[in-house]
């Protein structure tokens, strides 16, 4: 049995390793994408004297998804394959608001900026959306690794050319779950 002051000394223990660790999180947070892959390839993030392992399989991935608005309903089935597998993902997506205007374009940039990589939607709609073919082309500037999946098996659209050299796949959760793997 613990009295009283073991408790106190156990329960502050507890409450200064969780802000140790969410100090730790921020900061990870606050890296460039740089920074987060040498933490990554090293293995371990140290703050004062403690040590906590950030390699792969512990965070999840920021997967930026680009669209068109027509596909909502692909968005939302990627979103839901990614939420009952064992490869943790962070979906990120800025729908368009009217009007497509420049402080939504910093702000999505922003988000691209710290994303780990983006998966274009294609379907029919996707050469003709304005804003899904900005967010490719900002994902190219910004150099996030990016990934075209076709909505449809037997209905393709055309491939727009913000996707130029980068690999195109037919949707299947396990190809996209290897790309995402392999950032």
């Amino acid at each position: 049995m613990v009295d009283s002051e073991g408790e106190g000394w156990l329960q502050r223990l507890l409450e200064g390793i969780d802000d140790l660790v969410w100090d730790l999180r921020n900061r990870y947070e606050s890296l460039s994408r740089d920074g987060q892959l040498a933490l990554k390839m090293a293995g371990t993030v140290v703050a004062g004297g403690a040590a906590v392992y950030v390699g792969r399989g512990m965070m999840a991935k920021k997967i930026f998804i680009a669209f068109a608005g027509e596909d909502e309903w692909a968005r939302d089935y990627l979103v839901g394959q990614g939420k009952n597998t064992k490869t943790p993902i962070d979906f990120k997506d800025m729908s368009i608001p009217k009007p497509f205007d420049s402080r939504w374009k910093a702000q999505c940039r922003e988000i691209m900026k710290n994303c780990d990589g983006a998966i274009a939607l294609l379907s029919t709609h996707t050469r003709a959306a304005e804003g899904a073919r900005w967010e490719m082309q900002c994902a190219n500037d910004e150099r996030v690794p990016m990934i075209g999946v076709h909505t449809q098996k037997d209905n393709k659209g055309s491939i727009p050319p913000e996707l130029a050299g980068k690999r195109v796949i037919e949707w299947t959760w396990d190809g996209i779950a290897s790309w995402v793997n392999s950032l």
